[in-house]
């Protein structure tokens, strides 16, 4: 990239490279890890070469039908909601 005048690298995460979940040690430490890779490499090869990370939330599927409604509402409250969304601009 840096030989073709740049380019943009955009890494996947979660929201787990913010915040710690209990019981998902390994999970986390490895989200944190390609975060901070990608700050890294955004400050060794910026400005040239953009690098930014995606950090994605609970997606919801018929998977979550398995977790109890206590369990399931902090990862709820994790998603902006269309309102707040507005209420922002």
């Amino acid at each position: 990239m840096k030989k073709t005048g740049g380019g943009s690298i955009v890494n996947t995460g979660s929201v787990h490279s913010l915040v710690g979940f209990e019981t998902h040690t390994a999970y986390d430490s490895a989200k944190v890890g390609g975060l901070g890779l990608t700050r890294v490499l955004a400050l060794d090869y910026g400005p040239d070469i953009r690098v930014n990370a995606v950090l994605l939330g609970a997606i919801l599927t018929s998977l979550w039908g398995k977790v109890n409604k206590k369990e399931l509402k902090p990862w709820i409250e994790m998603v902006p909601k269309k309102q707040d969304r507005q209420a922002k601009r």
